[in-house]
């Protein structure tokens, strides 16, 4: 009996919603009564008592009910009086304001962390396009004028921080670079030598970057991008009219070997020639890292290339250099306490 009950509560309960009205299951110590369903009307106005003087078939008290099917000394009386049955429903109503109110604190609170340990992105972007004539190695559109700190390439951005400690700004600039240098000698010019390079500073308003070499202040931080050195031997005409060709061909190992005005070749021979010396640094893409307060302000970012090492002899050698396309791109992150991290700001 007590099985067949419980299969029946589902049933019971989708005829009380479709009747609309509320329901209090009250548990009863008697050993063959599983629940009692005490039916009180709300919502609407229709009455219990039909017109006419005949009583309505109360479907959820009937013993009768097909729904539940109990002997009557199984379900002793308990009536609910009408103050009870209207504070019962006041304080239902209460607990589910409270339940609704805390639930939007919570999600609100969730927000508000999310929003404070989410990133933010921001970028700028120059389309210039550096070009390579392929016929005689020249660049276009060259930075000019060809002298130490000559600005090529500015981008700024700002980007808004979360409050908080540990914000920290992840700033890439990159960018394509190109480099010329040509070197010549005649019969009065012994040597010539050929330098340029570009340089990129980043500057972060009221912040500290990283990697930060002095006399940089600690908003600032500038490494080399690109830079060639090339040099030829100012002792080239003179080492051709000495050179032995007798030990032209000689297995070597050092120039010394080979005598006056020979050198030692790429291959382990003595041969004649002329020593050219180029020195290359190249980077084109670089993380600086920039710990910022806080503040929940915006913060302003710039990224600067310039021409640095200018060093060319007069009338005998040329250098130039350009940039682009190039961007910079700029996210915030967060270092947490006890993170394990070795930065140090």
């Amino acid at each position: 009996m007590q099985r067949a009950l419980m299969d029946r509560i589902s049933d019971v309960l989708g005829e009380i919603e479709r009747r609309r009205v509320m329901v209090w299951l009250v548990p009863h110590l008697h050993t063959n009564a599983l629940v009692r369903a005490i039916r009180v009307q709300v919502r609407t106005g229709d009455p219990l008592q039909p017109k006419g003087g005949q009583r309505r078939r109360n479907c959820c008290l009937d013993t009768s009910c097909p729904l539940i099917r109990a002997p009557p000394r199984s379900l002793p009386d308990h009536p609910l009086g009408k103050s009870q049955v209207v504070s019962n429903v006041k304080n239902e109503e209460e607990t589910m304001r409270k339940s609704v109110l805390v639930f939007a604190i919570a999600t609100l609170s969730a927000s508000m962390a999310l929003a404070q340990s989410s990133g933010n992105f921001a970028a700028a972007v120059d389309p210039t396009v550096c070009m390579l004539n392929s016929s005689t190695g020249t660049l276009s559109p060259l930075c000019t004028p060809t002298a130490n700190g000559t600005q090529c390439t500015l981008l700024d951005t700002t980007i808004k921080t979360s409050n908080g400690s540990g914000v920290t700004l992840l700033i890439t600039p990159s960018a394509v670079t190109g480099l010329f240098t040509s070197t010549k000698l005649s019969s009065t010019v012994n040597t010539a030598t050929a330098d340029i390079g570009v340089k990129v500073c980043v500057q972060v308003a009221g912040g500290h970057v990283l990697p930060n070499n002095t006399p940089n202040a600690p908003d600032t931080s500038c490494i080399v991008y690109d830079q060639r050195f090339q040099q030829i031997s100012n002792t080239l005409f003179a080492n051709v009219a000495l050179c032995s060709l007798s030990l032209a061909g000689m297995g070597c190992t050092t120039d010394t070997q080979c005598g006056a005005g020979g050198i030692c070749g790429p291959a382990g021979v003595c041969t004649c020639g002329f020593d050219l010396t180029l020195s290359t640094l190249s980077a084109h893409s670089f993380n600086f890292i920039a710990q910022v307060p806080g503040d929940n302000i915006p913060h302003h970012v710039t990224a600067t290339w310039t021409l640095t090492g200018v060093n060319q002899s007069a009338g005998s050698s040329n250098v130039a250099a350009c940039v682009g396309p190039a961007d910079v791109t700029v996210t915030q992150t967060k270092i947490f306490k006890n993170s394990g991290s070795s930065l140090s700001f």
